[in-house]
């Protein structure tokens, strides 16, 4: 017993206390800005702004809104199926959608962490780190994208294949699909399952592809070439809120043939750490990338050795764009070294 306990603590080091005491400043520093002056619930309210404008016969993606200053009054990015969705839920007290929602992001992120392989206690933790935090103070839907993405890579921390059949063809087919149906720069996964089991992919797509089709008698054709016009928006450079995609460095000509490659790139990741890979391909196709979407980083940083995992939490939660950056081709580059290097990965990864 005395020693399974001391094994709690293997990975404590001076370099290793050094970095996470490091992290725990930076991530507390973080949280106290976003407490003190994040809109809370933001991406929540943006929605159901939304659907309030399209039952009151308005435009639900008015161009003006990315005149707009941080805050509710941003563009509502998500597909037109999901109008008719929130519809009712704007007939109920704010507060109370919102307790709701606060409370789905919790659990989700939290079980996104254990599918990782991440202790109780640490996975709790791990939900101040500003990706989680941002997306759970904001009520960003993220939170729940990429606990799809977990459950259907991983299972406590052991890397899934959709090829093994290990679940039904619905089950791995409508995670895949979930997490690019409401944010369509994130079809990386279910490419994936495309690639791997096909007919899970098509399973999977199918209820969205009938959700839009039920849907467009209410919502109308004109509602979804407005949204794609929307979509089209977001992804400008120039625009404050966009985040720090890679576009920011390149311009966005370069950065859109990185993002067509990306997608394009999901036919050859190794099925060997796929969701690792996975994660930092969708990063680095993101035409908009904000601090929430950098969740999809947290799997290749539980696959390499911890110190590197540390520093790219440290880089990431500063909200620096190159900092941010250089956390992402870090780890990347940790990735692919440990493939001939199998020290720069964590030792559980090093036979996976």
């Amino acid at each position: 017993m005395r020693a399974s306990r001391w094994a709690r603590w293997s990975w404590l080091t001076p370099l290793t206390a050094v970095l996470a005491a490091v992290l725990a400043a930076v991530v507390a520093w973080a949280l106290w800005q976003l407490l003190a002056g994040y809109p809370l619930g933001v991406d929540l309210e943006i929605p159901l702004r939304a659907a309030e404008r399209w039952l009151a016969g308005e435009d639900p993606y008015p161009p003006g809104a990315f005149d707009a200053p941080n805050g509710p009054g941003l563009p509502f990015l998500y597909p037109p199926f999901l109008l008719p969705i929130l519809a009712p839920l704007t007939l109920l007290p704010r507060t109370v959608v919102a307790v709701g929602w606060f409370v789905a992001l919790v659990a989700g992120g939290w079980f996104a962490g254990r599918r990782l392989g991440l202790g109780r206690g640490v996975a709790a933790l791990a939900l101040c780190w500003p990706p989680f935090a941002e997306g759970i103070l904001g009520g960003n839907v993220q939170v729940l994208l990429f606990a799809a993405f977990a459950t259907l890579m991983y299972r406590a921390g052991r890397q899934l294949d959709p090829a093994d059949r290990e679940r039904p063809a619905a089950v791995d087919g409508v995670l895949a699909a979930f997490v690019g149906a409401l944010k369509v720069s994130q079809v990386h996964a279910w490419i994936y399952v495309l690639r791997r089991r096909p007919a899970a992919a098509l399973v999977g797509l199918a209820p969205f592809a009938l959700l839009a089709l039920v849907t467009l008698p209410l919502v109308g054709i004109d509602t979804w070439v407005a949204w794609i016009t929307q979509a089209g928006r977001s992804g400008d450079p120039t625009w404050p809120p966009v985040g720090a995609p890679l576009s920011i460095f390149v311009g966005q000509p370069i950065a859109l043939v990185v993002s067509v490659l990306s997608i394009a790139a999901i036919l050859v990741v190794p099925p060997r750490q796929a969701g690792a890979w996975i994660g930092i391909v969708t990063l680095v196709g993101a035409p908009s990338l904000h601090m929430f979407g950098l969740l999809f980083l947290l799997p290749a940083m539980r696959t390499v050795r911890l110190e590197v995992a540390l520093v790219a939490a440290i880089f990431v939660a500063t909200y620096d764009s190159v900092a941010i950056w250089v956390a992402i081709l870090g780890v990347a580059w940790t990735l692919a070294a440990g493939y001939r290097w199998p020290v720069l990965w964590a030792p559980d990864r090093r036979t996976a």
